[in-house]
């Protein structure tokens, strides 16, 4: 490796194979090349929102939430954690839900990321949203980062956009 080896190197390797005319088989797999000793695990959150999203046909009204994560680190990273819908009274969660399929995020990139949930059983309102993930369980460490959003809630009334 180069003396000045800093950031880690990423490969996608592929095979193809094609016994038929019409089915192909793509097997894939992905190789990280790290600086070893050298890792350095920076990461943040720099953008949070929530909403509802009102049902749809066949699919129930859901919260969305939308988050960025910059990761300034010099190896890649995969964020899992938690979203708490808190009541801004008791600061008691009203909803929690893991979040464990946040994609890796490359070295010195950012990266969009929506997950859903089920509205059930929450009332109209305002709320406090807290994101915790954790980025440094990969390299064996716990490294946390949070932010927190408001979910402001109102149903709209019927025949009004």
């Amino acid at each position: 490796a180069p003396q000045d080896f800093k950031m880690e190197k990423v490969a996608q390797v592929y095979f193809t194979t094609q016994e038929y005319t019409n089915v192909r088989t793509r097997i894939g797999v992905i190789f990280y090349i790290s600086p070893k000793g050298d890792e350095t695990l920076t990461a943040e959150i720099i953008s949070l929102a929530a909403q509802v999203i009102p049902a749809q046909e066949n699919v129930p009204s859901q919260i969305q939430v939308e988050f960025e994560i910059k990761n300034s680190s010099n190896v890649h990273i995969r964020p899992r954690g938690s979203v708490h819908i808190l009541n801004p009274a008791s600061r008691e969660p009203v909803q929690e839900w893991l979040l464990d399929k946040v994609p890796g995020v490359y070295p010195g990139r950012t990266f969009q990321w929506r997950e859903y949930k089920e509205l059930a059983g929450l009332e109209p309102g305002k709320y406090e949203v807290l994101m915790t993930l954790d980025y440094g369980h990969t390299y064996g460490k716990s490294l946390l980062m949070e932010k927190k959003a408001t979910l402001d809630w109102q149903p709209k009334e019927v025949g009004t956009s």
